[in-house]
């Protein structure tokens, strides 16, 4: 780093120190865009349409490739955190923050690519900036050729609000002369040129669109390099699978875990750490599937115990099991063939379990492009028969399916009184409450979960969830490779 930029990142440090401590609340995007015009880094806002009030929460800035340290500390300074990023697919750097029980971010470009391609010369426009007003926007032809080429690099139509911004810029009498700045290198002058003349007919017609993005295209892979940038972006969005965050969702019954799952998913719909939800219950699933599940669910008497305590061994038995070999006498060959019976229906069951639980998990974990999971349940609850009573038997065949399941990063217990559960599910009995809550405590304990009581409303929860641990679900996301 030359000495002339050290000396600038200096002072641009020490002066957002003092933007920081000024923070006014609630506008956390307005003073990274204040850090960044004070620091002296040439950059542009792409969207000029900011709103000036507090509720904007998002902004996207351009930034001088040689200055993307400035940048990016300016940012840092003002209370953003760094999003990790595949620096091999030429990403933007994403920085977050939550304030207000909302996310807050900034994205910062080096370069203009879509579906691997550049479309325009950053440099070159940031050059020609328009940077008399309040804050840098690019040139209109610019703007222009931004909203067209990466609408039809993306293979979507454009937005209605996009409509109407390009219909505005081409009003205003573009320079034909800037935009062949831009368009000539890359070969698409022509296309661009077509492109205004019936831009009318372009926005309209699906087929005129659909026929301007093939050309477009076309004209961009006819160069090499084009073709391999474009392969290793469709590769790397479509066959390569980063790791997601898992957090799981887990409590006795009608604790809320599903309102819980679907309140924290609609608070980071429209954020970058956005959320899927995966259903990872043992009793949850496709209907007929979990009909299966439930038919080979072991008994709850342990025919082997009884069938070991006829033999004279001294076995532990329940008062069920004592109760049905006093009032049926079995003999010893009933005894043991109901044993290998309801053995092998216990493996089955287990077996069952498994292999749904982890194409569950492939499906709906290992192959997710979210940043965050939030699992609805998890497969804690395999000791309970469909849900209530604790299985009799087969401990070592639930401990094998629990070494056989991948653990989330993290596990919220949702507390809740047998009053607020029962307000739910009027059917819900103390004891089958209690049960499951005792057991799944004593089971959970070892693995220190975070617990939330969750009598309160599911929104308000996810609000102070969020505002707690949003920095250590960034952190955890950040960490995985």
């Amino acid at each position: 780093m030359s000495e002339n930029m050290a000396e600038r990142m200096e002072v641009s440090t020490r002066v957002q120190g003092e933007a920081g401590s000024r923070q006014a609340p609630g506008q956390p995007v307005r003073e990274a865009l204040a850090c960044l015009r004070e620091s002296a880094v040439p950059f542009a806002v792409l969207h000029p349409d900011i709103d000036p009030k507090p509720s904007q929460t998002h902004v996207d800035v351009v930034v001088e490739p040689g200055e993307i340290e400035i940048a990016v500390a300016a940012v840092r300074r003002a209370g953003f955190r760094e999003m990790r990023r595949d620096e091999t697919t030429r990403e933007p750097w994403i920085f977050l923050t939550y304030e207000g029980n909302r996310f807050h971010f900034v994205r910062i470009l080096q370069e203009f690519v879509h579906a691997g391609l550049t479309c325009l010369d950053a440099s070159l426009a940031l050059s020609r900036r328009n940077a008399k007003s309040q804050l840098p926007v690019l040139a209109e032809e610019d703007r222009f050729l931004l909203l067209l080429l990466a609408a039809a690099l993306e293979g979507r139509a454009p937005s209605a609000v996009e409509r109407t911004q390009l219909v505005a810029l081409r009003r205003g009498r573009l320079d034909m002369a800037r935009l062949g700045e831009q368009t000539r290198p890359l070969g698409i002058q022509a296309n661009v040129e077509r492109a205004i003349a019936d831009l009318d007919m372009l926005l309209q017609d699906r087929r005129a669109w659909l026929r301007f993005r093939l050309q477009l295209w076309s004209t961009l892979l006819r160069r090499p390099e084009n073709l391999r940038a474009a392969w290793h972006a469709w590769k790397t969005k479509y066959l390569r699978f980063t790791p997601s965050v898992v957090i799981a969702l887990v409590g006795p019954p009608n604790a809320g875990k599903t309102a819980l799952a679907n309140a924290l998913q609609q608070q980071l719909e429209d954020s970058p750490f956005a959320a899927s939800i995966a259903p990872m219950s043992c009793w949850q699933g496709n209907r007929a599937w979990t009909r299966l599940v439930r038919g080979l669910a072991p008994a709850q008497i342990s025919w082997w115990r009884l069938f070991r305590s006829r033999r004279g061994q001294r076995m532990p038995l329940k008062e069920s099991e004592l109760v049905f070999l006093r009032e049926t006498q079995p003999g010893m060959a009933r005894l043991a063939c109901s044993a290998f019976a309801h053995g092998l229906r216990t493996v089955l069951f287990h077996a069952a379990v498994l292999a749904d639980l982890r194409l569950r998990h492939l499906r709906g974990i290992a192959r997710c492009r979210s940043p965050l999971v939030i699992a609805d349940g998890w497969i804690f609850d395999v000791g309970f028969r469909h849900g209530r009573e604790p299985f009799a038997h087969g401990d070592k065949l639930r401990r094998w399916v629990f070494r056989h399941v991948p653990e989330p990063d993290g596990i919220l217990y949702l507390s809740t009184s047998y009053d607020a559960a029962r307000s739910r599910n009027p059917q819900l009995t103390r004891t089958h409450f209690e049960n499951v809550d005792h057991a799944l405590r004593r089971f959970l304990r070892p693995l220190g979960p975070l617990e939330f009581v969750t009598d309160e409303p599911s929104s308000v929860i996810a609000q102070t969830f969020l505002r707690r641990y949003w920095a250590h679900l960034l952190a955890r996301f950040n960490r995985h490779s």
